[in-house]
């Protein structure tokens, strides 16, 4: 059984996790991104995909293992 990892939302968690994914997919980028706020990271001309993070810890859980199991999963309730 899995468990959706919750953390308070705030300006450092946005902060922090826009940095993370600058690092990890420098821009210019072939895919934009939603972050649970609402903020879009655009893409570089056309998006080929949209990566949308519903959760503040949902970048982190997608690098934690169960790694298999952790780009796929929904959590039960929010």
């Amino acid at each position: 059984m899995s468990h959706a990892l919750t953390l308070p939302t705030t300006d450092a968690t946005l902060s922090h996790t826009v940095s993370l994914l600058d690092r990890l997919f420098p821009p210019p980028r072939v895919f934009g991104v939603r972050l649970w706020d609402g903020t879009e990271l655009p893409a570089a001309g056309r998006p080929l995909f949209s990566l949308v993070l519903n959760y503040p810890g949902a970048l982190r859980r997608m690098f934690t293992p169960p790694i298999e199991l952790a780009c796929a999963e929904v959590p039960a309730a929010v």
